[in-house]
């Protein structure tokens, strides 16, 4: 049955070949199951007969089933073998690996031992380097230290020949006009350690040494102003330029911030504002006013001319600073010179405002008005400043909170003169506004039971004049006329009784155009706009300005409120009081209060 089958069926042959002896599993690639099936079922190739009943194809089953069974068998312990021999080679493998992964190991330890062995090299490295340069510094400084001893002892002795023929760098240095930066520099160190020595053998030197570091600075200082000079005058070069930062740089090394700055300035001074001082004297003494100007008017057209040269200096003296010094030290300088401009006791705008403001012949409402004139042009100037354009934004930051300051302590005291007159000028305005309205005389005393009286006959009599219509009539009229006139117009004996002012309305008829008239309202607040005007301009951006406002308005309110609208309203208040009331008082009354 096995060789029928196997005889019948090629695939189940291919099969059953694969995988046993020398033969690969790449033969079973070309197999399959469904023409195995068919080979079976089918007649063989032989052309004999194939299964012709069911036993038959069962058998022929049964067979082949069987022989794949046996070729599962082989296959399995096939590869039961294979996994043996696998897993020795494995082992073996693993057992040649352990060597090199040994050797690894131990060379990761050394690498690392390496690495420690090179960070302590170096750190030993870094350690010595330091002391290195410590040695270094400090052998450089021994060797400094004797130079600078040698050259002390030899500024110490008399001109010698040793002297002359000394080879001491410094000392060389200290004595060849031509290095006169380097000299000063020298100076410096020599005078800092003769000042340690403090020994009574080196006073000579010590004395030397001073009288060096004098001459230096002063030769210093005076090539600075030369070169300045040139450049004041508007015909400097690049090398006066170069001369003016060069020596600027070894005065600010040399410690002499303060006396730089102070010697750019009085050069800026005495070039610029100087001669022009001379030429508004000179101005002056030309114009010969007469006694009788007003010097006032004088003065600030000085002073517009003053304001607009400091103006042109400081935007040129800006552009200078910023090239000759740098830039840690050009703001404060920047600061002397405007500080210089503003407070100068000859030629600046201090001293200019001193003749202005401080004149005795000048009233208050001339002072005021020239001191509002005079800030307001200051501070066009310091706008005008304020806004050069500076190297950073916290520059310009500075520079305008600086001429703030400057333009405070320029008006200060001024300010504090202005708060107290501008207070008096209003009072006064007030009071003169006041001293002109007439106001009617209330009846008193005796009077008051006269008019009682007579106002009860005539009200007896029937009289035309007391009667409401007629009453109202002198209220319309345009010309009125108070009783000193008409005592002086018509005598008793000669005025008819009906043309004769009524005694009751007399009051009202003075009272009345007193409250229409609308002029007063309108002095009172003239009066009020022009000194808050004032206010505004002199106290801007001063704390004194909301305390004088106050002030201000509380007088108007004094004035206008109480002393003007106060007394209106108690005047008319008569016209409903004994010995004035009649029948009109009522609507006297609430005509009075509505017109005023």
């Amino acid at each position: 049955m096995t060789s029928t089958s196997s005889i019948r069926s090629k695939e189940l042959t291919k099969l059953l070949s694969s995988g046993i002896g020398g033969g690969s599993f790449q033969s079973y690639e070309g197999y399959s199951t469904d023409v195995m099936l068919d080979e079976l079922c089918g007649p063989p190739s032989d052309g004999n007969n194939g299964p012709s009943s069911l036993s038959d194809l069962q058998a022929t089953f049964k067979s082949a089933i069987e022989q794949l069974l046996a070729h599962r068998d082989v296959i399995s312990a096939k590869l039961v073998d294979v996994d043996k021999q696998n897993k020795k080679i494995a082992a073996k493998f693993h057992d040649s690996l352990r060597e090199p992964e040994k050797l690894l190991h131990l060379i990761s330890a050394e690498m690392d031992e390496l690495e420690d062995r090179f960070t302590k090299v170096s750190s030993s490295a870094v350690v010595i380097g330091d002391r290195l340069a410590i040695i270094d510094k400090e052998k450089n400084r021994a060797r400094e230290t004797d130079e600078l001893l040698e050259a002390i002892l030899l500024l110490n002795a008399p001109s010698t020949t040793t002297v002359k023929s000394s080879t001491n760098q410094l000392y060389t240095t200290l004595k060849d006009p031509h290095k006169i930066h380097e000299a000063l520099g020298i100076v410096s160190k020599l005078r800092d350690f003769a000042d340690e020595l403090s020994s009574p053998s080196t006073a000579v030197a010590v004395q030397e040494i001073h009288r060096l570091n004098q001459a230096l600075e002063t030769a210093l200082l005076q090539g600075f102003s030369d070169a300045q000079d040139q450049e004041l005058r508007g015909v400097a070069n690049s090398q006066d330029m170069d001369a003016m930062k060069q020596n600027a740089a070894s005065l600010l090394a040399h410690g002499c911030n303060d006396l730089v700055a102070d010697r750019f300035v009085w050069n800026v001074i005495k070039e610029k504002l100087t001669k022009h001082a001379q030429f508004l004297r000179a101005d002056d003494s030309a114009a010969d006013l007469p006694a009788s100007s007003h010097p006032s008017d004088d003065l600030l057209q000085d002073l517009d001319s003053l304001t607009a040269k400091v103006r042109a200096i400081v935007k040129s003296q800006f552009a200078v600073i910023h090239r000759v010094f740098p830039g840690a030290v050009a703001p404060s300088v920047r600061e002397v010179l405007i500080e210089r401009v503003c407070h100068d006791p000859a030629f600046g705008l201090l001293s200019h405002l001193e003749r202005l403001l401080g004149g005795n012949g000048m009233s208050d409402k001339e002072y005021v008005a020239t001191l509002s004139v005079a800030y307001e042009k200051c501070c066009g100037l310091v706008q005008s400043i304020g806004s050069f354009p500076l190297d950073t934004p916290a520059e310009s930051d500075r520079m305008r909170t600086f001429l703030t300051v400057q333009l405070q302590v320029l008006f200060g005291g001024h300010r504090q003169r202005y708060v107290q007159i501008e207070q008096d000028l209003l009072g006064q305005g007030f009071d003169k506004t006041l001293s002109m309205i007439k106001w009617p005389p209330i009846p008193s005393g005796k009077n008051k039971y006269k008019l009682k009286e007579q106002a009860a006959k005539e009200t007896a009599k029937g009289h035309q004049i007391t009667s409401p219509t007629s009453g109202n009539i002198p209220s319309n009229t345009t010309s009125l006329t108070s009783p000193a006139s008409t005592t002086a117009l018509a005598s008793p004996r000669d005025a008819a009784p009906a043309n004769k002012p009524e005694p009751l309305n007399l009051f009202y008829q003075m009272l009345l155009p007193i409250s229409m008239d609308d002029t007063m309202p309108r002095k009172f607040g003239r009066d009020l706009q022009e000194s808050t005007a004032r206010c505004d301009v002199v106290l801007r951006n001063s704390e004194l300005r909301v305390e004088l406002m106050a002030r201000l308005y509380t007088s108007y309110c004094h004035a206008f409120g109480d002393e003007y609208l106060g007394k209106m309203a108690n005047l008319s208040h008569e016209l409903v009081q004994e010995p004035l009331l009649c029948l009109e008082s009522a609507s006297n009354f609430f005509v009075v209060l509505k017109v005023s």
